[in-house]
């Protein structure tokens, strides 16, 4: 028994069903034995989104909300052939299908063991839209407040000390009382984009930079064990570092590219240079066809030379034909190196070839570094760094939109819907009003039908214009982050919101508002760390 003891094997026994206290000591020993954060050379420590680095790829280098932009989305390959349902960014996709050969030839070698899902490597999930998370968050406030907040009687309402179902006759007392129910739900289930996607409730598949292998439910920690006891598991952890990935600690059949590291920023390059690249070669070989035709002998060039009696062999002008050969074939070399030297697309086909291994040289610590580490960020954006990586500023340029940009377009759009919604389905509210002289000592109340206010679309954006929602947008973001002003900092704020979008533009305003209203837990995080060696790289730079 003492025996059995000493080899029985702890097992990871957490899951959602458990008590809270249960949940702390499963997630410890998970923690501490079954995965530790990792600390050998040979495999980097994995990311943990739930209590290290829950931003990492929702915010960018400025700490401004993003999400991806779907045109550079690519369905990842199974072989031949593309799943359509399952995309990442163009260059995670390419990263992955590398990725994924390596470790089919590993098992094809007898490397690594077969029939398991590292040797698999099949892809199970991929980049979750944020369509879906929007829908549901708009749906659960437009039932909150139209079905409840707006619905309460006096003695029902714990919130609230006013009656408001019979009041709300036009969009400005709307509004109104969406504000005060606001205060109630924003900071737990924002409404704006920002806010969304900082809560828990954006999945680490909304940032385009994750493919799951496997499709376990993620609190299964026993689950989690198993796959990292795979004997395999020492390697995949091995190889997807040499391909750019990182594994998820919480999740570890989920791959997250690291896009810090050399490896995967070479094959972002790669990926935005191969539409630029495929164009430019298609263009010269057009040209050099073109060129050619007019360079290349035709058919009635050697009429002559072909006219005599196929019956007669001694007719048959040798020397002549083989004088024309060798003028033609001299013609033909000299068109294409004229062709060649003159070629200005030529010099642009070699520019634009794609990521490879960078020069290099020795630095003064005795690193062997690349030769640079890539553009300005005020430099244009087709300009792209000659070492072979993309610069992580231009990747978030290019990759992704700025959420607080198109918040406030969002949110009127919400509210004109709330309000149509609202209207059609309560046409006439009823007002009292009353009647006659008290000192007479006759009085009454009657009850009056009055139409509700509708707008339509075009009005409706007429009517409230730009301060109207830079002020919304504005106090929506202070209650969905609990930044609570004293009146004299808000007033000053507001004014230069004001000053901003009347001396330059809406969107500088925008700016200032996501600028002030974000958190200091935002601005304290450092989400982008680079590798050691490459943070030592660009300091011996700069």
């Amino acid at each position: 028994m003492a025996y059995k003891k000493n080899i029985a094997k702890e097992i990871a026994l957490g899951e959602n069903t458990l008590s809270a206290e249960e949940i702390f000591m499963a997630k410890k020993f998970y923690y501490e034995k079954v995965y530790p954060d990792g600390s050998t050379p040979w495999a980097k420590r994995p990311i943990d989104f739930i209590n290290e680095n829950p931003l990492y790829g929702k915010v960018d280098l400025d700490k401004d909300f993003i999400y991806p932009r779907t045109k550079h989305m690519k369905a990842i390959k199974s072989g031949e052939t593309q799943i359509e349902n399952l995309k990442v960014f163009d260059f995670v996709a390419m990263a992955f299908e590398d990725l994924r050969d390596h470790i089919h030839a590993q098992v094809n070698n007898g490397y690594i063991q077969t029939g398991d899902i590292v040797a698999r490597c099949d892809p199970k999930k991929s980049f979750m839209g944020l369509q879906k998370l929007q829908k549901q968050f708009k749906e659960m406030h437009w039932a909150q407040f139209s079905l409840i907040y707006l619905s309460m009687t006096e003695e029902e309402d714990v919130v609230r000390n006013f009656p408001v179902k019979e009041q709300i006759d036009s969009f400005s007392q709307f509004i109104k009382y969406y504000n005060e129910f606001l205060k109630t739900v924003a900071s737990e289930f924002p409404i704006t984009l920002s806010g969304m996607l900082n809560t828990v409730h954006t999945s680490p598949l909304m940032t385009g930079l994750c493919i799951e292998i496997h499709d376990e439910n993620y609190d299964v920690d026993m689950e989690k064990q198993r796959f990292i006891d795979s004997p395999n598991f020492n390697f995949f952890k091995c190889a997807t570092r040499r391909f750019g990935f990182m594994l998820d600690r919480n999740v570890p059949w989920r791959l997250v590219a690291d896009v810090t590291s050399y490896k995967m920023r070479e094959y972002m390059r790669m990926a935005f240079e191969q539409p630029q690249i495929d164009e430019a070669q298609d263009k010269i070989l057009q040209d050099r066809l073109a060129e050619l035709q007019t360079k290349i002998p035709t058919v009635v060039t050697i009429e002559d030379i072909v006219t005599f009696n196929v019956g007669d062999i001694n007719e048959w002008p040798r020397e002549e034909t083989l004088e024309f050969q060798k003028e033609t074939m001299e013609k033909l070399q000299k068109a294409k190196k004229d062709i060649a030297d003159n070629s200005t697309e030529y010099s642009i086909v070699k520019d634009l070839k794609g990521a490879s291994d960078p020069q290099t040289f020795l630095n003064e610590k005795g690193l062997l570094v690349p030769n640079c580490v890539g553009t300005a960020s005020n430099e244009d954006a087709s300009s792209i760094c000659k070492s072979r990586i993309m610069k992580l500023d231009f990747f978030f340029q290019e990759y992704y939109n700025k959420a607080h940009l198109e918040d406030a377009y969002v949110l009127r759009q919400i509210m004109w819907e709330f309000w149509s919604s609202w209207s059609e389905n309560h046409p006439y509210i009823k007002k009292i009003r009353t009647v006659g002289c008290v000192e007479d000592g006759f009085k009454t109340k009657i009850v009056e039908e009055k139409e509700v206010q509708h707008i339509e679309w075009e009005t409706f954006k007429q009517e409230y214009g730009e301060l109207f929602w830079l002020k919304f947008y504005f106090d929506t973001r202070l209650l969905e982050n609990k930044i609570n002003w004293q009146p004299s900092q808000y007033k000053k704020k507001l004014r230069k919101i004001n000053f901003l979008n009347k001396s330059f533009d809406f969107y500088r305003a925008l700016d200032y508002i996501n600028e002030v209203t974000r958190t200091e837990m935002l601005e304290a995080q450092n989400i982008y760390v680079p590798q050691p060696e490459l943070e030592e790289m660009i300091s011996d730079w700069t």
